[in-house]
């Protein structure tokens, strides 16, 4: 690992959220390895991640992939985060799952071997991409979904003028949903038009995504339904190999998904099943969408056996955003420097968690007054309503938890790793 200032030098990712590399002591000397979040050695607002908390959660889904015996393939996009890939990947993690082109060009770049393409690719320059990482390293593993016969063929067309071979999952998609297939009259078409393609397409399994519904029955019954394709398309010998790849699971429902996993591949005996789950946001938390997923989990009671004790636990939020207070022009009302520029607002507000004053030691930072409450957000501010009688003071440091990880994370160029002091341990750069 580069040492921490050459790493920030070397950065593209400007100023925002870490020290003053502007200062020409702390560029000469090693001040910038000492930077403590509570110390003020770090500008505000800044993003940080807690090491400890990344690697219980690492643990958790590892216990939670053993025990429903499924394969992980993390969706990068939650974090764009390099040194996370390969935190993930180097705990046993099967691959990266991956949005667009671009994102697999940065895994791949990153050292990651194999990665699934939630999306279909699309476009000659996109397609373009993935060619030239193939032709860099034949050994790369790419995956990405099909659902339409134009797509197919725009696939085919490209890498058999390459002399490549590209390997897809067939999409499937509840009516009103996203991208994927509806029904057996689309998947006959998409299936017949593959075919034709044998020499340049293999279809290696079949994939959904469950989020876009949101009641657990009708999300039992399309991961049922979708799963019951598969008999189909053994039969119409559609698959390259007797092993066949089933994925699915976001963030909120990967506990369902993994459970109706377990009890198809109990009844199929068509071939071997490779389940590979792609939940992104574990390692981060989403402190809206894990609640429901958290009495889930705790009610199947899956920590009863040692090795799987850490499954009495729950999942933790890593992710902090921290700001100043900047004013508090109202009796009831305090501004916080940090706004939509800096966290996402599009899932809920940010929510309040630790409170520290600078100057004090730092053991005197505490959690914050419960009735603290984000009620508006504009570009670089937040409205906090507090009590009048509350002991806050503009210059106070204030650590909020977030909702959707995702469409925060694309915020920072710089995520500062912590350690249980709120030390600096590392800068992870983004690749967003």
């Amino acid at each position: 690992m580069l040492h921490l200032k050459e790493k920030l030098l070397k950065s593209n990712g400007g100023f925002k959220g870490i020290g003053n590399l502007l200062s020409v002591e702390e560029i000469k000397t090693e001040h910038c390895t000492e930077w403590n979040i509570l110390k003020e050695n770090v500008s505000l607002p800044t993003a940080s991640l807690s090491e400890s908390i990344l690697k219980h959660n690492q643990l958790w889904m590892q216990k939670f992939s053993e025990k429903f015996e499924f394969q992980l393939a993390p969706h990068g996009k939650t974090t764009m985060l390099p040194d996370i890939f390969k935190l993930q990947v180097s705990s046993g993690c099967w691959g990266i799952t991956l949005a667009t082109a671009h994102q697999v060009a940065v895994a791949f770049k990153s050292g990651v071997k194999r990665t699934i393409l939630a999306n279909q690719l699309v476009g000659n320059c996109n397609m373009d991409i993935i060619s030239s990482i193939l032709h860099a390293d034949p050994d790369f593993e790419f995956i990405c979904v099909v659902d339409s016969v134009r797509n197919v063929a725009q696939l085919g067309k490209f890498f058999s003028e390459r002399n490549q071979k590209i390997k897809v999952l067939l999409e499937y998609g509840p009516v009103g949903g996203r991208t994927g297939i509806r029904n057996e009259a689309q998947e006959t078409s998409v299936v017949k038009e593959l075919q034709m393609w044998n020499d340049t397409i293999s279809l290696v399994g079949i994939e959904f995504f469950e989020g876009i519904l949101k009641e657990e029955k009708e999300i039992r019954e399309f991961i049922r339904w979708t799963l019951s394709r598969i008999e189909s398309l053994v039969n119409l010998k559609a698959f390259s190999s007797t092993n066949v790849i089933i994925t699915g699971a976001g963030t909120s429902w990967f506990d369902v998904v993994a459970e109706e996993f377990q009890k198809f591949e109990q009844t199929f005996s068509a071939g071997t099943l490779q389940k590979i789950l792609r939940s992104g946001c574990y390692l981060i938390y989403d402190i809206g969408l894990y609640e429901k997923v958290e009495k889930r989990v705790l009610e199947m009671k899956l920590g009863r056996e040692n090795q799987f004790s850490i499954l009495n636990e729950t999942l933790k939020p890593s992710l902090k955003i921290w700001a100043y207070v900047h004013s508090i022009p109202e009796s009831d009302l305090a501004i916080i420097g940090m706004g939509r520029r800096d966290v996402a607002t599009d899932s809920g507000y940010p929510v309040p968690y630790l409170h520290f004053r600078p100057g004090n030691s730092s053991d005197s930072i505490c959690k914050v007054n419960d009735l603290w409450k984000i009620f508006h957000m504009m570009d670089q501010h937040a409205y906090m309503r507090i009590n009048k009688t509350d002991d806050i003071q503009v210059g106070d440091i204030l650590s909020f938890d977030i909702y959707h990880p995702c469409t925060t994370m694309d915020k920072w160029k710089n995520v500062l790793l912590i350690d249980d002091d709120f030390n600096v341990i590392d800068v992870l750069n983004s690749g967003f």
